[in-house]
């Protein structure tokens, strides 16, 4: 695990950093939430400016702060740099119109597969948000893998919250514009 930057370091980051207008809104002139998404992110091993990037909180209909989340592709690299990931195995059978997403555990023997089938998407909540049914099968993909992955992993995965599995969610992240995993390894 990468050393943790002393507080007044932290500290100073975020202040730097809270009148940006690139960063995400729940972040902009907030330095309070910043030092706790680094301080978060370290915890998974990811980079200050990684973890206040992919470590979001949803913003409800009524402009209230809900539930702190990821982003999918920053809990797979979360899971495949843990040490205890022997595979992630992942595969979407156009015919079925299900996904199906298959990891194992270097310490156990148990394999455990999770399937979405696009069918199960719940039509008309998610409100802003049209991912799911512009992209069907990608969302089946992400739901697959976020429920096999904690299922398989849960002292990792230990209270992350995910885009793809808090419902009626604006996920920042298209596809176009997904994060290669190698910007998310542990130095």
């Amino acid at each position: 695990m990468q050393e943790l930057p002393n507080l007044d370091t932290i500290d100073k980051i975020a202040q730097l950093i809270a009148d940006s207008t690139f960063l995400p809104e729940e972040y902009q002139n907030n330095p309070a939430n910043i030092k706790y998404a680094i301080l978060m992110g370290h915890e998974f091993g990811l980079k200050p400016m990684q973890a206040v990037k992919n470590i979001r909180q949803h913003i409800q209909t009524d402009g209230e702060l809900g539930q702190v989340y990821v982003a999918t592709p920053v809990l797979l690299a979360i899971i495949r740099n843990s040490g205890v990931c022997e595979y992630i195995e992942e595969y979407f059978d156009s015919e079925k119109e299900v996904a199906t997403c298959r990891c194992k555990r270097t310490d156990s023997q148990e394999v455990i597969e999770r399937q979405f089938k696009v069918s199960d998407i719940p039509e008309g909540t998610y409100a802003n948000y049209d991912f799911p049914m512009q992209h069907p099968d990608r969302y089946a993909q992400s739901k697959a893998r976020s429920h096999a992955l904690y299922d398989a992993f849960p002292d990792i995965v230990a209270g992350i919250e995910v885009a793809d599995v808090v419902e009626n969610i604006s996920y920042p992240t298209s596809p176009s514009t997904e994060i290669p995993l190698e910007e998310f390894a542990r130095d």
